[in-house]
């Protein structure tokens, strides 16, 4: 609905105009316009398929960094120029699983894609949605799909449990055995976001209808519990695609990335009069506006 006007400085608007008065959202479609500009392939086992616009991904390496894989700075001048990737974003992306059988070795065998501070091998934050096949004890034999939180840490690995430094989700062996007959088209596709709402609060979804349709909505749906590991995840500026396999690894893991998508929140200028009212048409409370912030109204 268009916003009212109404006397005495009181507007009356849904709450996504209210919003709109202090932020803007902008998407970054990755593949679909640019192709692979500014991408950066270092491993023999990833490749940018250009025709079907997705990256082709097989676990047959055990690399040392993120950088031996397929990535991309986004402070390159095609994207955010810049900058780092602001506070509150959403990442999507659909993963067509290819190739999937049961490794029966405690040695990795995993893929994943990364958003993080650097392209190292260590002391990153990041947070990723890893694919792994790993066989070993306990809460360690993980055939799952994993979203990774970690500060300061390493890239690799989704087996150990949640400490200081990461935490994944689901946490022990528990979560969605990867497929190629999942989805809601039986294809081997599905959808994932990872959402980070402010600093502390990142959230993370799988979608059966990889399509993120209208009506469909998250089949599962996670919150990274510690909330002061996600307030020190910051500068977050690259997106990696890896993969890792150990010596004996054994079974099969292979995926393709397709859909990238990233939505970003930045703020822009409220020119507003101090003391504004405004009534939310969709669900029914008003806020003030202090001439730099919205605040409900008790």
């Amino acid at each position: 609905m268009a916003i009212k006007y109404l006397s005495g400085n009181r507007l009356q608007g849904t709450s996504a105009e209210r919003l709109a008065t202090v932020q803007t959202d902008s998407t970054l479609d990755f593949f679909t316009s640019q192709g692979s500009t500014g991408w950066t392939d270092s491993s023999s086992y990833i490749a940018y398929d250009s025709s079907n616009k997705k990256v082709d991904v097989s676990t047959d390496s055990y690399p040392t960094n993120l950088s031996d894989g397929f990535y991309l700075d986004l402070q390159n001048a095609n994207y955010l120029n810049g900058s780092n990737i602001p506070t509150v974003f959403t990442f999507q992306f659909v993963l067509d699983q290819t190739a999937w059988s049961a490794n029966g070795s405690c040695d990795f065998r995993d893929l994943g894609i990364w958003l993080s501070d650097g392209t190292g091998s260590s002391g990153l934050d990041s947070l990723a949605l890893i694919v792994s096949n790993t066989a070993c004890s306990g809460t360690g034999n993980v055939k799952k799909y994993k979203f990774r939180a970690g500060n300061s840490a390493g890239w690799k690995g989704a087996i150990d449990a949640s400490t200081s430094s990461y935490e994944r989700l689901e946490d022990n062996n528990s979560g969605v055995t990867p497929s190629t007959t999942q989805g809601a088209g039986s294809d081997g596709k599905l959808g994932f976001k990872i959402i980070r709402e402010s600093a502390s609060v990142i959230k993370a979804e799988i979608w059966n209808d990889s399509t993120f349709g209208s009506g469909s909505s998250a089949t599962n749906s996670y919150t990274f519990s510690d909330t002061s590991l996600c307030s020190n995840i910051d500068d977050l500026r690259y997106i990696a695609i890896q993969e890792y396999k150990q010596g004996s690894a054994s079974g099969s893991n292979s995926a393709s990335f397709s859909d990238l998508k990233l939505t970003y929140t930045t703020p822009i200028t409220c020119n507003l009069q101090t003391n504004t009212i405004w009534s939310e048409t969709d669900t029914g409370k008003d806020y003030i506006w202090s001439g730099s912030a919205w605040t409900e109204v008790a």
